[in-house]
């Protein structure tokens, strides 16, 4: 049981006491509880604030009428969301259905309540997501809508999104009786997924649990419905999920009957604790382009390359000081130039690591590729266009970075505004102030009232402009090499 589902069921037993308690009432609602009743005939509308939300528990209690808040769970979001039906009853047994969404605060208490025809699920389950990711951070925020997509991927068997959103590493295990059996890679994941809509037929898919364990693990509890083509045959698939997420890909999957919650959420721990705190992916649009292009190349069967992998404007600018095949431009030259790549069968391994990223459609990568026993290293910048094609690479020399850097920069600042072109540099600018202890000139940067946190376990915690300057000065004249 959520601690949601905790504070619910306390709320019940009060409502079905003879005589309503306020004070308790009150002790379960926060201070600004928002009450937002959807439903289309019966409505009491929206208000907010703990006086308002015990007025009308205490009104509804006198006709006599009660309701298990939380009792029949629909779907949980983290231990603080849970949308179920949660019908009224009245003393003659007569019910009115509805649904009921309900979300704890920061301070453990009820902060919202929302209410739904009992027909209305989709609305229900699109504030329920709505309210989850506004209280997820940034990068888990994507990592849930990742997830999203991947059952949707699922259901209607588009292994380009598969592709797109798990790592060539991919494993996959099934620890169902009738499951999928061991370990299986990606390659044979993605056919599995291509065969499903053909054999089951096409559905939908409802993300009924999702809980995250650290950054990079999460544990999901879907059920996907389908109806076959040929037959009409209806199916409902229920299962836990537990998915290990690095660099914004899906790396791991251990699928599980329903009744295996606890293995599936101790596997989940598992995994958490084996990668305490991984460090934040950089991972956009354009490395995961690139990941793709890889596993195209270091595919064994040799696919042909999808259409629109290049712009027709792609420059290639090879700023190399020893082996430099200069300034192409055109998606024709390049895509000879792929393809002559393509063709070596002796390629080993090609890898590419992320040194930094620039919105969605930039990024800095370190290349080695491996051919027999040659090895070619390169700092590369890449760029994608809005149709995800690509349409610049930039090579420099492996120690390099400060040249690819900037040209990342300058590729970048020429998207921005004028104002947030003049923010990054400020940004900058202070940021090499910091690395080099100048604290007069990063005092230009602050303003009186400026409030520095550092919220690490070995941080120096809370400094006001006085602080936080003076503990810039006492650092050394310079602290080494860095880049944004």
């Amino acid at each position: 049981m959520t601690d949601v589902q905790r504070v619910c069921v306390a709320l019940s037993e009060l409502r079905r006491g003879e005589v309503l308690d306020a004070s308790k009432l009150g002790d379960l609602f926060d201070d600004d509880i928002v009450y937002d009743d959807r439903r289309s005939v019966v409505s009491a509308g929206r208000f907010v604030g703990k006086t308002a939300m015990i007025e009308m528990s205490v009104a509804t209690h006198s006709l006599g009428l009660s309701d298990d808040v939380g009792n029949e769970a629909i779907a949980l979001r983290g231990e603080s969301l849970v949308l179920s039906r949660s019908d009224l009853v009245d003393q003659a047994g007569n019910r009115i259905e509805r649904l009921l969404l309900v979300s704890l605060g920061a301070s453990g208490k009820i902060a919202h309540l929302a209410t739904f025809d009992s027909d209305d699920i989709d609305a229900a389950y699109d504030e329920l997501d709505r309210l989850y990711r506004e209280s997820l951070l940034p990068e888990l925020r994507e990592r849930f809508d990742e997830q999203q997509r991947v059952l949707e991927a699922i259901v209607t068997g588009d292994v380009d999104v598969i592709r797109e959103l798990y790592a060539p590493e991919f494993m996959g295990t099934d620890h169902r009786l009738l499951g999928f059996g061991d370990a299986i890679d990606l390659e044979t994941y993605t056919e599995l997924i291509r065969q499903r809509p053909l054999t089951l037929g096409r559905g939908t898919g409802r993300l009924r649990d999702h809980v995250f364990f650290g950054r990079a693990v999460a544990v999901t509890n879907v059920t996907i419905n389908t109806t076959s083509s040929e037959f009409g045959v209806e199916s409902a698939e229920t299962l836990w999920s537990v998915n290990g997420w690095r660099g914004g890909q899906m790396v791991s999957q251990g699928v599980y009957n329903p009744s295996q919650r606890e293995e599936a959420f101790a596997c989940a721990r598992e995994l958490a604790s084996s990668d305490p705190e991984p460090q934040p992916s950089l991972a956009n649009a354009c490395t995961r382009s690139g990941d793709r292009q890889i596993a195209l190349m270091l595919d064994e069967h040799r696919p042909e390359p999808p259409e629109g992998l290049f712009s027709p404007d792609f420059v290639h600018d090879d700023r190399r000081s020893t082996v430099n095949s200069g300034l192409t431009k055109g998606s024709e030259a390049e895509t000879v130039s792929y393809e002559a790549l393509r063709g070596i069968a002796a390629i080993d391994d090609i890898r590419a690591t992320t040194l930094a990223i620039r919105g969605d459609h930039l990024a800095m990568l370190q290349v080695v590729i491996e051919i027999n026993d040659f090895v070619v290293e390169f700092l590369a910048v890449e760029s994608i266009d809005t149709q995800g094609r690509r349409d610049r690479t930039v090579m420099f020399d492996p120690g390099d970075v400060p040249a690819a850097e900037a040209e990342l920069d300058r590729l970048w600042m020429k998207t921005l505004s004028n104002s947030d072109a003049d923010l990054v540099r400020r940004v900058r600018e202070c940021g090499e102030a910091v690395m080099f202890g100048d604290s007069d000139k990063v005092g230009t940067f602050l303003s009186a009232d400026f409030v520095a946190t550092d919220s690490r376990t070995l941080g120096w915690g809370s400094l006001d402009r006085t602080g936080r300057l003076q503990f810039i000065g006492e650092r050394p004249t310079t602290i080494g090499d860095g880049y944004l």
